[in-house]
């Protein structure tokens, strides 16, 4: 058991570097991790395809951003198949267990995402912004009303 346990913690720890790497590594330092590739190559893999607000977008940060989104995946779910393993042994049944491993693992990919996003630069005052029309809307959508428009009190 215990050579499972560092053969895991090891992966953790490469996973942890992994990403650290993806999210921290920028474009101008590019050409010193692509040192076998000629110039234009590095050219090519830099070179800005469309911009998001203030971010350029180049296929070194498409590369980047499928490996972080993978790498988010793979963590999410050895929480959710942890945290699954541990609730089950309670009392708390298998359909509870499975419901809030699901959701921990979701909530971890959801900030994850968030925090990878703002690391690169998105400003998410304009999501945040969306969000909450969108939150109105549907309050205002789910409400109940008679047919005068006005609530209904039998709610």
């Amino acid at each position: 058991m215990s050579k499972r346990r560092a053969i895991y913690s090891g992966a953790g720890i490469l996973l942890v570097i992994l990403l650290f790497l993806v999210v921290r590594v920028s474009p101008q330092k590019l050409p010193g991790l692509l040192g076998f590739a000629d110039t234009d190559m590095r050219q090519f893999l830099t070179m800005r395809l469309f911009t998001v607000g203030k971010v350029s977008v180049s296929i070194v940060f498409l590369l980047k951003s499928v490996v972080f989104i993978l790498l988010l995946s793979v963590l999410t779910a050895r929480v959710r198949r942890l945290l699954y393993a541990r609730l089950r042994l309670t009392a708390m049944g298998d359909a509870r267990a499975y419901m809030l491993s699901r959701f921990a693992s979701i909530s971890v990919f959801a900030i994850g995402l968030l925090a990878g996003l703002e690391l690169t630069g998105l400003n998410l005052n304009t999501l945040a912004i969306i969000g909450g029309t969108l939150g109105v809307g549907v309050g205002f959508a789910s409400n109940r009303s008679s047919p005068t428009g006005l609530p209904d009190s039998s709610c």
